[in-house]
């Protein structure tokens, strides 16, 4: 006999990071991010940089923090087959954009890096690039 696999199913297809947990666990941790963008956007620049924040920049990731969190929610709403997809998509992106383009220079170069702080957001893109590999 034949089965399909439902689009909500919460087992991954190699049956090792269930998706429904792993989109849990990504939304809690936009969220999180998201709450420190909109609450203390400053902390965002200092704690990572050694370099002075300013309104500029606290207006910028302020801002940024409605489409980090509008997108966790949003995944909590959608298939799971779908919302492993995205969210797979969006670390791995984030991931090179923000903490590994700084670390390694990929478009942004000589960013005065404050460690250890900046391996926080490295392990956790690291982490949730992987589980939602390991989810798909």
């Amino acid at each position: 006999m034949v089965t399909t696999r439902s689009k909500t199913k919460s087992a991954s297809l190699i049956g090792v990071m269930p998706g429904t947990l792993y989109v849990k666990i990504w939304a809690f941790m936009m969220v999180g991010y998201a709450a420190q963008m909109l609450l203390i956007p400053a902390n965002m620049v200092t704690d990572h940089w050694d370099i002075p924040s300013t309104p500029g920049m606290e207006f910028w990731i302020r801002g940024a923090s409605v489409g980090f969190g509008c997108t966790a929610y949003l995944l909590t709403k959608v298939d799971t087959e779908t919302a492993v997809k995205v969210a797979t998509f969006a670390s791995i992106a984030i991931a090179v954009l923000y903490p590994f383009n700084v670390k390694f220079g990929l478009i942004t170069k000589d960013m005065p890096l404050k460690y250890p702080w900046h391996y926080v957001p490295e392990g956790i893109m690291a982490t949730l690039s992987l589980l939602g590999v390991l989810a798909l």
